[in-house]
């Protein structure tokens, strides 16, 4: 039976990261499941696929017709996950991989069957360098974010799995989730 791995973590974490590594071992039967969002588009987004831009309106109406299994709101913009793309991809015999938030984790784990999670987690100094780094947030914004890591890294035993994302440490931990991913699917 095809599983839809999560994987979360706090903002500038580098879950995209970890996921789009992993994405490129074949031999894991895996696709992305893309996030339904009405945030605007940043530039390097469409060479990412990580999104689907949608407006309210249209979010709404997928949300009404019980596409979008979980949704959150996150600064002022919504996210979710499409059933039907999951349905898609399990279909295909290939697993779902998706980055989701804490309470995106939540609402899946109680929507969706044979759920793996793998929590991303970091030092908040380390995190607050990324998005630093990243340049795609006002100060305002990492502020904020910040303030949404630290308390999202203590919901970290809620999950199957954490693994720890250091600075100068990425390989380390794409070999871990692969293992993860391996050794569960």
């Amino acid at each position: 039976m095809q599983k839809t791995i999560i994987v979360c973590g706090p903002s500038g974490v580098g879950k995209g990261t970890i996921i789009k590594k992993v994405l490129e071992n074949t031999e894991l039967n895996l696709s992305l499941s893309k996030s339904i969002t009405t945030r605007p588009q940043r530039l390097g987004d469409d060479l990412e696929g990580r999104y689907i831009f949608v407006s309210e309106e249209v979010f709404m109406i997928m949300v009404n017709s019980s596409d979008i299994v979980e949704w959150n709101e996150y600064q002022g913009y919504h996210y979710g996950t499409s059933r039907s793309e999951i349905e898609i991809i399990h279909s295909l015999g290939l697993h779902a991989i998706k980055d989701v938030d804490v309470n995106g984790h939540r609402n899946l784990r109680n929507k969706l069957e044979n759920i793996l999670s793998i929590f991303i987690a970091a030092p908040i100094s380390e995190i607050e360098k990324r998005l630093h780094q990243r340049g795609a947030n006002t100060l305002p914004e990492i502020r904020a974010r910040l303030q949404i890591a630290e308390s999202e890294m203590l919901c970290s035993r809620e999950f199957n799995f954490v693994v720890q994302n250091r600075e100068d440490r990425l390989i380390d931990a794409i070999k871990e989730v692969t293992r993860i991913i391996r050794e569960n699917t």
